[in-house]
């Protein structure tokens, strides 16, 4: 698709732990970013356990005060689900209700978050672009996200709702692309 010299369009690429933004106006290249993001939870905690070793008393004393607010605001999310739980009434055959609904799919639920996190931070550089005083009078007319994973609908239709513009999302596979461009350079 060839840009419009008229409309400001925001492009977006995320492969694997990377995301790439650029805000274009026609071809000109009016603000960019990249962003770098960690999609398991067990790379993060990896880092962290190693770094411990190496904290001070009063640091190790800081980290636990955040682990207890962790545990506080787990305790309540717990309770809330006791109290969804006597909402319900204690069914003590709760393992057949849970037969008969579809289960919910850890590996699915890890790709919505990360498609979250993802329009997080589209969100996060649209306001900086918003906020530059280069740009006054500039606005967004549409954003193509380009992904090596498609895109869940809900996260898209989140994004949608938040930055008021029209989202279109493309899978993109990055190798075949790549060789279609180096056997035309080629020829």
């Amino acid at each position: 698709e060839k840009p419009n010299s008229d409309k400001i369009t925001l492009y977006a690429y995320k492969h694997e732990h990377i995301l790439t933004l650029i805000i274009c106006r026609g071809i000109e290249i009016l603000y960019g970013d990249i962003i770098f993001f960690e999609e398991e939870l067990d790379l993060e905690f990896g880092h962290q356990e190693e770094n411990l070793d190496n904290l001070g008393e009063d640091t190790l004393n800081d980290t636990e005060v955040t682990l207890d607010n962790f545990n506080e605001t787990l305790e309540d999310k717990l309770n809330a689900l006791d109290q969804f739980d006597n909402i319900l009434g204690n069914n003590e055959n709760d393992s057949e209700f849970l037969d008969g609904k579809d289960k919910f799919d850890l590996e699915e639920m890890d790709q919505f978050g990360n498609d979250i996190e993802l329009c997080r931070h589209i969100v996060t550089s649209i306001e900086k672009f918003y906020k530059d005083d280069k740009y006054p009078s500039a606005f967004i007319d549409k954003a193509l996200i380009l992904s090596t994973k498609e895109l869940d609908q809900s996260a898209i239709e989140f994004l949608e709702e938040e930055t008021l513009l029209e989202i279109e999302s493309k899978p993109i596979n990055t190798l075949d692309s790549i060789i279609e461009l180096m056997q035309k350079e080629l020829q």
